[in-house]
């Protein structure tokens, strides 16, 4: 079974994106106020980590009409019904709760710094205005203003696959740098005075990009000297708080997902995963 897995290619790049540095945070988080996930969705993600299936068969996206795979993998990428905001607003926020902790007067979604977004991070944008930026830093690298512009993007993309089953982190570099030339936008920054930071999450495993990392590295440092925590222990639990947030968010969009279909076709769905939202206490989008 094992070697047949590895002959496959989406289960090659999964190994190797659950292997990046940081993909495993969750799973060493205790259950307290700030790093709780709900049991259905606990398991969901765990399943989704050992890659093992969530329907007994391929269907339709309920939400979208695309493909839905029996490992959730479409959830995660699916463009309908607003988890892509949902995922990225939860781990920007993690991201700024950890600085305002770390006294760096961060400010959430400070308007009118950046030109709109790129249709790849799957976010709504005001065609034609220009957007506000997800965290703002008053002084970041050099004394200048920085903006922290977040986006979630999954490795197990057709495009990105077999990059992914070669070299993980292949997705961070290129989406990045799409990042800072989409509309010439790091360019533009620098000429307004301020630092334009990519903050990249791999959205299936949940690791992040070596930029992120430095910059968490540096939010942890400062919760460290502000609060008087070791800055070891502040790292670990910001890594453990933003891989909870993405997990949560990952799984609720796949659990959703399997609800809607659990009372459309049935025979797709196995009975715990079919009974788990209502355990959450959710409503079903129509």
């Amino acid at each position: 079974m094992v070697q047949k897995q590895f002959g496959d290619l989406s289960f090659r790049a999964h190994v190797g994106l659950v292997s990046l540095p940081g993909a495993s945070a969750w799973l060493t988080a205790l259950p307290t106020e700030d790093r709780e996930i709900d049991a259905p969705l606990f398991r969901i993600a765990v399943k989704r980590r050992l890659r093992m299936p969530l329907l007994n068969a391929d269907c339709f996206c309920p939400a979208c009409g695309d493909c839905f795979d029996h490992f959730g993998d479409h959830a995660i990428a699916c463009p309908c019904k607003g988890d892509k905001t949902l995922r990225h607003n939860a781990v920007a926020g993690v991201i700024y709760s950890g600085a305002k902790e770390g006294s760096m007067r961060p400010e959430k979604e400070k308007a009118g710094l950046l030109p709109p977004r790129p249709q790849g991070d799957g976010i709504h944008n005001a065609v034609g205005s220009r957007r506000p930026t997800d965290v703002w830093l008053p002084h970041g690298d050099n004394r200048s203003g920085e903006a922290l512009d977040f986006a979630c993007t999954s490795g197990l993309r057709s495009d990105l696959l077999l990059g992914s089953a070669t070299e993980p982190a292949t997705a961070f570099a290129q989406y990045e740098q799409y990042k800072r030339t989409y509309l010439d936008t790091d360019r533009l920054a620098r000429q307004a005075g301020f630092l334009f930071t990519p903050m990249i999450c791999e959205s299936h495993s949940g690791a992040w990009s070596p930029t992120a990392r430095r910059k968490m590295d540096e939010i942890s440092a400062a919760i460290s000297s502000s609060t008087g925590e070791l800055k070891a222990n502040a790292s670990l639990k910001l890594a453990q708080r933003t891989s909870i947030a993405l997990h949560r968010a990952n799984a609720r969009a796949v659990l959703q997902r399997i609800a809607c279909l659990a009372s459309s076709s049935p025979a797709e769905v196995t009975s715990s995963d079919a009974s788990a939202w209502a355990e959450l206490g959710f409503m079903r989008w129509q």
